[in-house]
């Protein structure tokens, strides 16, 4: 299971369409952009836009950058590695 982290802090849990792995288009769709995969200290990944921090009106986003230990900017998501080609 993986988990959307909103810019505003909540959190919602989703799946891959197919049940197994995220697509590119649908990892694009959740963070609004090209994908940067952020390693975290659990083993798990942030996808996050890659060019979030120059777009003008991307909010930071608090409870994905704690976790990540770097500022994060925009919606994430956090999947497993096994979740991704």
């Amino acid at each position: 299971m993986a988990t959307i982290i909103k810019t505003n802090g909540t959190k919602q849990s989703v799946e891959p369409k197919d049940g197994k792995m995220f697509s590119l288009k649908e990892l694009q769709s959740v963070v609004g952009g090209y994908i940067e995969l952020v390693p975290l200290n659990d083993g798990k990944l942030m996808v996050v836009d890659e060019d979030g921090k120059m777009k003008a009106n991307t909010q930071l986003n608090i409870e994905a950058s704690r976790i990540a230990n770097q500022q994060i900017v925009g919606q994430v998501i956090i999947i497993d590695k096994d979740q991704i080609e």
